[in-house]
């Protein structure tokens, strides 16, 4: 059995769009063209002879009906495919078109009144509803950095173990370190400079072999106007007990130069200057500017920290060179701490966590270390 519905017009009024301030009005009305289906009792449709397809009529309708709308909206349009019939709801593809003044006249039931009684009837279940969004709204998300919240487990508990085991300052760093080589009696900027030169020999040399070459330069007069006067050659004499001490004499004697010309014999008193100077790397300028000026730049990271930060899990994720850990650990470790983690990790370094066959039974860290090799560990964190 199939149902037939004919009808010469349907005429659709169209809903008023009101922007939400009420400035802007925008009256539409839709009728629809002349449509002769027929349903079986499926519900689907057998013939029509609907002069367009929905999708076809109904983007033009769209088109039309967001010419007044504002440009720095967004529309989107939200349509009901039931029509109310005497018996039930029915789904139809129903074809619109937006009247204007190229159809030849209104073609509201208000203006028309012919179109009234058969308008009526079959009117649309819900109107078309126009939502706007504000174009300018912003779409960034933000993302926190995944490292800046990130702290090692029980790290504190860590540090504080280190400097017990750090308590008796028994280790080389404690007594021919670079921070006591340099003569504190002589003047301030002599002082300054002999940390710097102490630092520089220091580089790949056990501190007792550094100490060693640091006497005999002041045993000679350590200033930078001294080595100035100095070949290059009696400086490497000077300097045999260090590595690399060829390099180094030469990075003194323009070092010195250097700082003769453009700071009247003192050393720079920040990290990008000190860099500047022949063989003077991030390292060793964070120290310097610890040391020898009192300000904390940075963490010094030589090969010492930067070992025992990786075996205590100190990093997010594994690091090959020490800038590499230095910028990892000044990420999360509280700046109070960063001028004594040097001191604290070369002493452990030089006396426990040695490069080979570390002491690990002797550690007091043994049950929390990542790296432990000791027999009572418990469990890796």
């Amino acid at each position: 059995m199939s149902y037939s519905l004919r009808s010469k017009s349907k005429a659709i009024a169209i809903a008023v769009l009101k922007e939400e301030e009420g400035k802007h009005q925008l009256d539409r009305s839709i009728s629809c063209s002349s449509t002769k289906t027929t349903f079986r009792k499926s519900g689907k449709a057998v013939s029509s002879n609907n002069s367009h397809s929905m999708q076809s009529s109904y983007g033009d309708s769209l088109k039309h009906s967001q010419e007044d709308v504002p440009s720095s909206k967004k529309m989107k349009t939200i349509t009901s495919k039931y029509i109310r019939t005497p018996n039930k709801l029915k789904s139809l593809n129903v074809a619109t078109s937006v009247c204007g003044t190229s159809n030849g006249g209104s073609c509201t039931p208000e203006e028309n009144p012919s179109l009234a009684k058969e308008a009526a009837p079959q009117a649309l279940k819900a109107p078309i509803k126009v939502e706007y969004e504000d174009a300018n709204a912003s779409t960034d998300v933000k993302i926190s950095d995944p490292l800046s919240s990130w702290k090692p487990v029980r790290w504190m508990e860590q540090l504080n173990n280190i400097r017990s085991m750090r308590a008796s300052k028994t280790a080389p760093v404690d007594t021919v370190g670079c921070s006591r080589l340099a003569d504190k009696t002589s003047p301030p900027e002599v002082y300054r400079f002999q940390v710097l030169v102490s630092l520089m020999l220091s580089s790949q040399t056990k501190d007792h072999l550094t100490a060693r070459a640091v006497t005999n330069l002041q045993e000679h007069g350590l200033t930078a106007d001294n080595l100035i006067s100095t070949k290059v050659e009696d400086i490497e004499k000077m300097i045999y007990s260090v590595g690399f001490r060829k390099r180094k004499a030469e990075y003194l004697k323009r070092t010195a130069e250097i700082l003769v010309d453009k700071y009247e014999g003192d050393i720079p008193s920040s990290v990008e200057e000190l860099v500047k100077l022949p063989g003077v790397g991030p390292k060793m300028a964070h120290l310097c500017m610890d040391v020898a000026w009192g300000k904390v730049s940075g963490i010094g990271v030589d090969t010492h920290v930067h070992r025992i930060s990786n075996r205590l899990g100190w990093t997010k994720k594994h690091t090959k060179e020490p800038e590499e850990t230095r910028k990892a650990l000044e990420q999360w470790l509280p700046r109070e701490y960063w001028s004594e983690l040097n001191w604290l990790l070369v002493g452990f370094g030089q006396e426990t966590c040695l490069p080979v066959k570390p002491k690990c039974n002797a550690c007091l860290n043994r049950d929390m270390c990542p790296s432990s090799t000791a027999k009572t560990k418990v469990r890796k964190l």
